[in-house]
């Protein structure tokens, strides 16, 4: 009789066995769980207060505690949320657990108790143990801490994390690194200190626990070892930064709160560590853009993908045009952080006075690079202020209008550094030019604030000549809504401060001599001075009209400033694959003339008329564009035939003629005054010198022949 045999009963059988082998084996091999671990994970703590007090030999960390492969007993019971009797027992019973182990992941016991959202008494109660045992050691002198050498041998494991002080022990040449050895100042597998943690919490919008009390605690901590507040993690983030990229709350009526609580926690750690507000070390400093009417691209052009080497640091590359004025690395400062999260102009004003302050001698936990910083903090001009923050060669004036932040601050970052509102980003845009750009296209995203949509030119030219025709009708009568009113006082302040800072740019290329005499720029003279859009003009015309017939400490009207420069110029990445856009406008002089044409036989005090200076410009333009005599005029006939306003006939006849010729028709008297400098009619003017423009000559030879 044959027996029925499952073949599959016999493998499960047989595959079970090998299990249980298998556990047993490894059952043999590796130790049993401690009873004071066992307790811990069941939660026992009385039944664990009084196993330390009985046995303390089992709270010293074992070998791979110490290694920083397992967690001590102390971490374990911080982690399960242990009631602070059993913490002090078991920090009592062994020190060490607090003061001298740390995880190669999850940092020391006072990471983990900040992690793990542990109270406000049992922080404070980690923080001053080891602020005792730390001042017991005498690790303190002098406000610097004793410098430590940590062994690392040759394994395949991390080396060790017991922080060795015996001085008995010679350091090693070899694989020696020098330290500080607070416990403050470890870092985690994040790179991350226990204040970043604590930051985190606190300036969390739906955070949990008592705030007032963690704000006691936010206060020991960052007294303990001011550094840590300057001390960057894996993500480049300072605890500093943290609370300043702390989320929005979603509650209008709780976002006072929030924003005073950040000021507030930002105040603490500003006071405590100053430094923290500084720029980062090395950083990229902006300087003022290339004199109006000289070829920017060309210079541009020739700094494309240049990586300078002696600096030891990457200048930027890019994939179109470099700035030829960046020197340092590229980063966000706690400054630019703020403004790009919206934060409130209480703490904007915190940073900017905490960074002005005088440099300390705390160590920042960054050995590289800190003699060379020293020198930069001594300037006198705000650092974080010309500090370029962004790969597109921003400062933080282009994120605070890019992000719409109001006037008032505004106001407060050019008070700090009035150069910023001339800096050029890689798209060759200045703070003037993201005020009218944001302007036209409204609210959009934070993630999409540089991002200009598609058919952003029709929108540039709608509003331009809405503006136009409003302002050219009647610009004394004409009412701004909230919108324009804004605006103007965006540019009011943005305007003089950028022109004072070209003024004193290049002195030896400017056709207006005397710039750096300039005693105050109105924001008219200002916009008729620098390359900005023709609608920023208008719409300060319309804001202040009575500044059209008022000369500025060297005699100079908005006519002869725009006498002095061309057209409104950019190359736009617009659309979500960064479609090349050109947006090209006429010089603003044929506005100014057409709102007060007596201009154009007005001198400034170097006898100068609008008509000389014109010529200078031409010139200029001519020398540093070459290119055949009869492509300037047909060049300045295209760009003039773009114009989209309505004005008067006398003017709109001659408005496809180069500047030089439009204001000898609009006042032909002009031709035969002598150019105050050159002492030349301008028909000589223009013929003098070596980039002479013929047709030029010629054309206003033929307007007055009576000269010949």
């Amino acid at each position: 009789m044959h027996r029925i045999v499952d073949v599959d009963l016999i493998k499960t059988v047989q595959i079970s066995y090998t299990v249980t082998s298998y556990q047993k084996m490894m059952r043999s091999l590796l130790h049993s769980e401690p009873y004071l671990i066992k307790l811990i994970n069941e939660k026992e703590w009385d039944q664990i207060v009084l196993h330390v007090h009985a046995h303390p030999e089992d709270a010293v960390p074992n070998y791979s505690v110490n290694r920083g492969f397992e967690l001590s007993a102390l971490a374990r019971a911080a982690r399960g949320g242990a009631t602070i009797d059993t913490l002090v027992a078991l920090t009592e019973a062994s020190i060490d657990q607090l003061v001298r182990v740390r995880h190669y992941r999850q940092g020391t016991v006072l990471h983990e108790a900040i992690r793990s959202r542990s109270s406000a008494e049992t922080i404070l109660y980690f923080v001053n143990a080891i602020r005792k045992y730390e001042k017991e050691q005498i690790w303190a002198r002098r406000g610097e801490l004793k410098p430590i050498e940590l062994e690392f041998k040759a394994s395949k494991h991390i080396g060790s994390s017991v922080f060795n002080d015996d001085p008995s022990i010679p350091p090693s040449l070899n694989n020696a690194v020098s330290t500080f050895t607070t416990v403050f100042n470890q870092t985690d597998g994040l790179g991350r200190t226990p204040l970043h943690y604590l930051i985190e919490r606190v300036s969390a919008p739906n955070g949990r626990g008592c705030r007032d009390e963690l704000m006691n605690v936010v206060k020991e901590l960052a007294s303990a070892f001011p550094p840590a507040i300057g001390k960057e993690d894996a993500d480049g983030l300072t605890p500093l930064d943290l609370a300043l990229v702390s989320a929005k709350d979603a509650n209008e009526l709780k976002e006072i709160e929030v924003e005073m609580r950040l000021y507030m926690i930002c105040a603490i750690l500003v006071k405590e560590y100053p430094m923290a507000a500084f720029p980062s070390i090395n950083p990229a400093k902006a300087a003022v853009s290339i004199p109006i009417g000289s070829p920017m691209r060309k210079y541009r052009a020739m700094a494309l993908n240049i990586l300078k080497e002696n600096t030891g640091h990457m200048i930027a590359r890019s994939r179109h045009i470099l700035s030829d004025s960046v020197d340092g690395s590229i980063k966000h400062n706690p400054l630019s952080r703020a403004l790009l999260h919206g934060r409130h102009i209480s703490t904007i004003e915190l940073l900017l006075e905490a960074s002005k302050l005088s440099q300390t001698s705390w160590y920042t936990g960054q050995i590289n690079d800190w003699n060379d910083c020293e020198s930069k903090y001594q300037s006198g001009i705000d650092q974080c202020c010309m500090a370029i923050v962004t790969r597109d060669f921003e400062v933080p004036l282009h994120i605070a209008v890019s992000m719409g932040a109001s006037s008032d601050i505004l106001k407060l970052l050019i008070s700090s550094a009035h150069k910023a509102a001339a800096i050029p980003d890689r798209c060759d845009l200045t703070p003037i030019c993201w005020a009218w750009i944001r302007h036209v296209i409204g609210q959009i995203r934070t993630s999409q604030r540089r991002f200009i949509p598609l058919n952003y030119q029709q929108m540039n030219n709608l509003h331009t000549l809405n503006l136009a025709r409003s302002v050219l009708n009647d610009s004394e009568q004409m009412e701004l809504n909230n919108e324009e009113i804004e605006l103007w006082r965006k540019l009011s302040s943005l305007l003089p401060a950028a022109a004072a800072s070209l003024s004193r740019q290049h002195l030896e290329k400017r056709i207006v001599s005397r710039l750096e005499t300039v005693t105050m720029w109105s924001p008219l003279h200002a916009a008729a001075f620098l390359e900005c859009p023709r609608a920023v003009v208008l719409l300060v015309v319309a804001a202040c009209p009575e500044k059209l017939k008022l000369k500025d400490s060297i005699g100079n009207l908005p006519v002869h400033y725009a006498a002095a420069r061309r057209g409104y110029s950019k190359s736009l990445s617009v659309g979500p694959t960064s479609t090349p856009c050109s947006i090209s406008e006429v010089s603003p002089i044929y506005d100014l003339l057409y709102l007060y044409p007596n201009g154009a036989r007005i001198a400034n005090c170097d006898f100068q008329l609008p008509l000389h200076i014109a010529i200078e410009m031409e010139k200029q333009l001519h020398m540093y564009t070459p290119r055949k005599e009869d492509d300037l005029l047909t060049v300045n006939r295209r760009r003039i035939s773009a114009l989209n306003h309505v004005s008067k006939v006398e003017i709109k006849d001659n408005m496809g003629e180069s500047i030089p010729l439009f204001l000898s028709k609009v006042e032909p008297d002009t031709l035969e005054v002598k150019d105050g400098l050159s002492g030349l009619y301008p028909f000589i003017q223009a013929a003098a010198g070596k980039h002479s423009i013929l047709n030029t000559v010629y054309n206003l030879l033929r307007e007055c022949p009576s000269l010949v």
